[in-house]
């Protein structure tokens, strides 16, 4: 809610103090209501924190946040309840405030996005940055909860590779950064230690990044049924420019633990390798996979047409 222009501040926060009842019908998404209302042009002033202190208070205790947090997490709130996306230049014309002071509370804004209070959504065409309030966030706002991030715990095999699907789609949409992916995956293999395939992850050496582009593979099969998975759906997991392409350069040369391992291999079409085409080993579908009841398929190995073995011409 805007503040009224026809009304003063002391007059807003009469106003505010009457709807929730002198604060003691306060609930989330009144407090929330009442930071945006005075914070709107208030240039982030200590005037404005010592008049929204209570509602700023309110909503960071139950919440579990910052202070500042509290605030910007509101406005982030406003606009997604519009149904747009923000980034930090918006925040700063939300509170008159000059770009750089808002740009000093850009790791409280990761912070949040870390918890899942907001998302991250990426212009492919500009790279700019925007941010949204999560559904989770607004729906627990609605119902007048604390929010409470995702648990992953005691998943079936299955459940933890729509988890997993779920993660990397996110990344896929530029709703999240290749950081906070690796982040979110390393809870998802932390809070489930007892599934065969995250104990077998586990005794790999492979590096995180190589246990993702392994899972992503290993998801592919075993939701999917596919057995091949080009370059293109496994690029995507890199946001960086240069990590992107030094993934493609290790995986079209095999340097990488994935093959040194025995974990993947290059695709084969009509008896030829498919240089920029991958598929698990049977090691992988026999060692990780073991409980997905996954049936073997002949990939026609037996077909390669040996150089020895062409007739010379007479």
């Amino acid at each position: 809610m805007r503040r009224p222009r026809n009304l003063s501040i002391q007059e807003t926060e009469e106003m505010l103090e009457k709807e929730t009842n002198n604060g003691k019908d306060l609930t989330l998404l009144s407090a929330v209501n009442a930071i945006i209302t005075l914070a709107e042009d208030s240039e982030l002033k200590p005037l404005f924190f010592k008049r929204a202190h209570s509602y700023i208070k309110f909503l960071a205790e139950r919440e579990g946040i910052t202070d500042i947090q509290a605030v910007l997490l509101s406005v982030f709130v406003e606009t997604s309840a519009g149904g747009m996306v923000s980034d930090l230049s918006d925040i700063s014309r939300y509170l008159a405030c000059n770009n750089v002071e808002i740009l000093q509370h850009k790791e409280e804004v990761e912070a949040l996005v870390k918890r899942g209070m907001l998302r991250q959504k990426r212009n492919n065409m500009s790279g700019n940055v925007n941010y949204v309030a999560s559904q989770a966030m607004l729906d627990s706002l609605t119902k007048n909860e604390p929010y409470h991030q995702k648990t992953y715990k005691n998943s079936t095999g299955i459940e933890f590779f729509q988890h997993f699907y779920d993660i990397t789609h996110m990344r896929y949409e530029g709703d999240m950064s290749t950081d906070i992916m690796i982040e979110e995956v390393e809870r998802l293999i932390a809070e489930n230690p007892q599934l065969p395939y995250v104990k077998a992850l586990n005794s790999t050496k492979l590096s995180i990044m190589e246990k993702i582009v392994l899972t992503h593979m290993c998801r592919h099969l075993v939701l999917s049924g596919t057995d091949i998975v080009p370059m293109d759906h496994l690029t995507f997991l890199f946001d960086d420019t240069h990590d992107r392409f030094d993934f493609f350069r290790a995986m079209s040369e095999g340097d990488t633990r994935l093959f040194s391992g025995g974990w993947i291999e290059n695709a084969f079409s009509d008896g030829f390798t498919e240089k920029d085409e991958f598929q698990l080993t049977t090691k992988t579908r026999q060692t990780m996979l073991s409980d997905f009841k996954i049936r073997q398929k002949d990939y026609g190995r037996c077909e390669v047409l040996r150089a020895e073995k062409i007739a010379t011409k007479e």
